[in-house]
């Protein structure tokens, strides 16, 4: 799976750059990416990329240690929040292979405990 970051001129932007700037960062200057991702064509998995204007840029992506989520806890979402709280602080990581690769080796730390 990878996921576009779109820069286009739309409604929640209009307004915050030059007009003439604004005529560029066109949705139809984004398809042409996002039509390639979805094609058959597309051999990639976990990437990020933000398209606009004709422009393309690659979001390097890293991924943190594990923090644990409370399952058990009376108040599940809270605790959800408070662990997401913490990754926030986490500085430790790793640059993020591929996503296939990080699923399993997420998943093996299942096997750790």
């Amino acid at each position: 799976m990878n996921a576009i970051a779109p820069y286009a001129d739309t409604k929640m932007t209009t307004g915050h750059m030059p007009e003439d700037v604004a005529e560029r960062f066109t949705s139809e200057r984004v398809a042409p990416v996002v039509c390639w991702l979805v094609s058959e064509q597309c051999d990639l998995t976990g990437e990020v990329f933000i398209a606009g204007a004709g422009l393309l840029r690659r979001v390097r992506i890293a991924e943190t240690i594990s923090v644990s989520i409370d399952e058990s806890a009376d108040d599940a979402i809270e605790s959800a929040g408070q662990a997401v709280r913490d990754i926030m602080g986490v500085q430790e990581c790793h640059p993020m292979s591929d996503a296939g690769s990080e699923f399993m080796d997420m998943a093996g730390e299942l096997h750790d405990d």
